[in-house]
């Protein structure tokens, strides 16, 4: 299963910022010397390895930048009222693009890769809030369905009736016919798996999460259907 999450860098951006990621390798004890001093210090000398924010892989030329993020998650946990600290390494495939004014950022991840996003935009800004994740417009998402669907096979919908949110499934939900007109005229998706006919291949829209993703999807294949079918609708704020 491939999954691309989207976002944007809401501040300005430049050849010399960009290279502070080059090669950079950070530790989560020098990184967060808070929740460092938490941990007990038998489990300090497990951890010490920890990452904060790993690159390698980093490839910059012109207008877009890619690399490998690695990144460690510090979290305890009790078991018979023992408390034990583990670390769990995560990586995700990083391209920063620019568009106009704004940079994009392409993460090929699942949604819990969002989290190194803070990270990267630390150490470009100093500031974790460098960098924003998009949520497609669930009208974006109702046009796409209505243009570029053969067919949806799974879809998530809010204000079908009052506040509850409903969802379809099936091999076929014609339009126009039962439940799902009242869908399609008084509710708003903000998740659809469907056969996508720009594609031709099966793929799915999280408006919450802003990720395209799919089983027989590649990255490059979601970042272009987000670059020519998502993006020219989406409301892209200045930085600053």
């Amino acid at each position: 299963m491939t999954s691309v999450l989207f976002g944007q860098v809401t501040r300005a951006l430049d050849d010399d910022l960009i290279g502070r990621l080059e090669d950079h390798h950070s530790l989560f004890r020098q990184t967060f010397p808070n929740q460092w001093s938490a941990i007990p210090e038998a489990d300090q000398r497990k951890l010490a390895r920890a990452v904060n924010l790993a690159v390698s892989d980093f490839d910059s030329a012109g207008k877009k930048t890619t690399f490998l993020a690695e990144w460690d998650t510090v979290e305890s946990y009790s078991f018979r009222d023992t408390e034990f600290w583990i670390a769990r390494t995560s990586r995700v495939h990083v391209t920063l693009k620019e568009h106009a004014s704004p940079w994009l950022v392409f993460l090929e991840g699942g949604g819990a890769s969002w989290v190194v996003a803070g990270r990267i935009s630390k150490v470009l800004f100093d500031t974790p809030r460098g960098i924003h994740q998009f949520e497609f417009p669930s009208d974006l998402l109702k046009t796409l369905l209505i243009e570029d669907s053969r067919g949806e096979r799974y879809m998530w919908w809010r204000g079908v009736e009052g506040e509850v949110d409903g969802a379809l499934r099936g091999p076929n939900l014609p339009r126009g016919k039962g439940l799902r007109d009242r869908f399609d005229k008084a509710g708003h998706p903000y998740f659809a798996k469907f056969e996508s006919k720009t594609l031709n291949k099966q793929v799915a829209i999280s408006c919450k999460k802003g990720s395209i993703s799919g089983a027989n999807l590649t990255a490059t294949e979601a970042i272009g259907y987000f670059e020519k079918k998502v993006l020219p609708g989406l409301t892209i704020s200045s930085t600053r």
